[in-house]
């Protein structure tokens, strides 16, 4: 099977380069290579990981849309024009808002709120996406929480380090719920819809979700790090709540996710526990500090 891929370079692809010997992968850099200059001839399969995640210090919103949106149309169009079969978009659960009610997780048919000009801009090319759709050019859409695995950069690296580097933290007795996505978990997913080739909204997710304090717990013991989590003062959480209520959100808030159905249409089953994946992430980090220290 011959496979375009998009953001190759990123680490969701990066590691389908590694994990997905089965196809013969097309690596396609559509910063670089116009659409009109992309060769599709006996192309089976587009997985679109290509775009503009959120930026912590912000993007022009107009970006957002030419990106995650205009290009994602423009390619997947020409796509079809071509004749490929299948086009499978990595979106973002974040399409259903910022935060859920412990008890109360999305699911695959939860009404949709974007906030910000990511999540808006993956959802408008979702819907514009479904438009293309017909018996000859199906669509998957795959909805997904952070991912995590070796070699994950952003929020989760800044934990691991600062667990490692101290012993006590602020951040004990959390009692949200947010849901994860171990990156070879998604992998396996991913081979799944391909061989499926189902169309419609799908959720990938590991099947239990964690508090921030059990995620640092379990950071800690693979990190085989010993660490006193104490709950944070009161004063202390709001000053920083005032400050850099992004922190605390993030931190306090809870994220869950259901997708229940998207495992039984799928006949998919996780593969890897939590641990598993949280290994195989801190393992990565424990070998390169130990490579640089050589």
């Amino acid at each position: 099977m011959n496979l375009i891929l998009t953001g190759s370079s990123g680490f969701i692809g990066h590691q389908f380069l590694k994990k997905a010997p089965e196809y013969t992968i097309i690596p396609i850099s559509l910063k670089d290579t116009p659409v009109d200059h992309i060769n599709f001839n006996n192309v089976d399969v587009i997985l679109h990981l290509a775009g503009l995640a959120h930026q912590m210090n912000g993007a022009p919103e107009k970006e957002y849309f030419k990106i995650n949106s205009d290009l994602t149309i423009e390619f997947a169009t020409k796509a079809k024009e071509k004749g490929v079969k299948h086009f499978i978009f990595i979106s973002t659960a974040k399409v259903f808002g910022e935060s859920t009610q412990i008890g109360h997780p999305f699911n695959e048919r939860s009404a949709c709120f974007p906030t910000d000009p990511y999540s808006k801009s993956k959802l408008q090319a979702e819907e514009r996406l479904k438009m293309l759709e017909d018996n000859n050019f199906i669509v998957s859409i795959i909805r997904i929480p952070l991912v995590y695995g070796a070699g994950v950069k952003g929020n989760l690296k800044s934990l691991i380090n600062l667990i490692r580097k101290t012993p006590i933290l602020p951040l004990g007795q959390i009692n949200n719920k947010r849901s994860l996505l171990y990156v070879g978990t998604l992998i396996d997913f991913l081979k799944k819809v391909i061989e499926k080739k189902r169309s419609g909204v799908f959720i990938a997710c590991d099947n239990t979700a964690l508090s921030s304090t059990q995620l640092i717990r379990l950071l800690a013991k693979s990190l085989n790090k010993k660490i006193i989590l104490f709950k944070m003062p009161f004063f202390i959480k709001k000053s920083v709540e005032l400050f850099k209520p992004a922190i605390i959100e993030r931190l306090y808030d809870s994220f869950e996710l259901d997708n229940t159905v998207t495992n039984q249409l799928l006949e998919f089953s996780p593969k890897y526990s939590i641990e598993e994946g949280i290994k195989e992430t801190t393992d990565y980090y424990k070998d390169n500090q130990l490579n640089k220290s050589l």
